[in-house]
């Protein structure tokens, strides 16, 4: 069924060639494949926690990854490969591995690892994303001139965050896992943004001899999603207004703080967690 979205998504064309390019892509797809040198990701879960990964592919030569276009009669690129698997919660505390392959190949095209993004999943469904970087083998296939670490650990501390969802008519107090970075000694780094940016970067010549674990502990602790939007007041938190009144929180940083009100527990409050001063 490969060959589906291209019909959709092309302008009416002359048979012949609409055929021949979907043949062509047919059966070139057909002996796409996986390379087999890999790396292995590991990742030690709490319980009642699942984990989902995502690899992306990028060209290792761009010019052998371009696809014949007949809406322009041209080349294209071919679309990145993204690869995921997943492990579903568990009532016991556990460590799954996933398998990684390094390379794809379709065609004369061939892809490397370039970025993974492992998510932690709650028992509410809320994710929490880290991402490790791979960066590429340089054009004579060398890398870094250190040896390979026989693991790269990633540590997460993992608690509440809390924050305002906005609504036409109330807005509502909504709590998520939120996990930090953490050094070996399990203190939390500062957090520098709010993006899920890398964590962590790997070069590429040594990920089939480095694997990559996340570690993963709860800690009984909340704090703001967006700490920059909570200003604290007493024994809690307020969240400060915006000027537009379907925005749930803004900036405490730019004048003299309003403060919003929100739903919390069926309760309109104005701070977190006590709900009123």
């Amino acid at each position: 069924m490969k060959p589906l979205y291209l019909l959709l998504a092309l302008p009416l064309l002359p048979a012949c060639s609409l055929i021949g390019f979907v043949a062509k892509e047919s059966v070139v797809g057909a002996t796409s494949h996986y390379g087999l040198s890999s790396t292995t990701l590991i990742a030690e879960l709490p319980p009642n926690h699942g984990v989902t990964y995502n690899a992306s592919y990028a060209p290792l030569d761009p010019y052998r990854c371009t696809v014949a276009s007949p809406a322009t009669g041209g080349m294209r690129s071919r679309p990145n490969q993204y690869r995921t698997d997943q492990a579903d919660a568990h009532p016991d505390a556990r460590t799954v591995t996933f398998r990684i392959p390094l390379t794809y190949t379709i065609g004369s095209c061939t892809q490397q690892l370039d970025n993974i993004t492992v998510s932690i999943k709650s028992p509410s469904g809320r994710y929490s994303l880290a991402g490790v970087k791979v960066l590429p083998a340089l054009p004579d296939g060398t890398g870094p001139v250190r040896d390979a670490d026989p693991e790269l650990v990633v540590r997460r501390l993992c608690g509440t965050a809390y924050h305002i969802v906005p609504g036409h008519e109330r807005h509502v107090l909504a709590r998520d896992i939120d996990c930090l970075a953490a050094d070996s000694q399990w203190q939390p780094l500062e957090r520098t943004s709010r993006h899920p940016g890398p964590v962590a970067n790997v070069a590429y010549t040594q990920l089939n001899k480095t694997d990559l674990r996340f570690v993963y502990r709860l800690i009984d602790k909340e704090w703001p999603l967006y700490p920059e939007n909570w200003s604290p007041v007493g024994d809690g938190m307020k969240p400060c207004a915006s000027q537009w009144k379907w925005v749930g929180e803004a900036s405490c940083s730019y004048r003299d703080p309003t403060f919003s009100t929100f739903e919390m527990d069926g309760r309109e409050c104005t701070l977190y967690p006590g709900c009123t001063e």
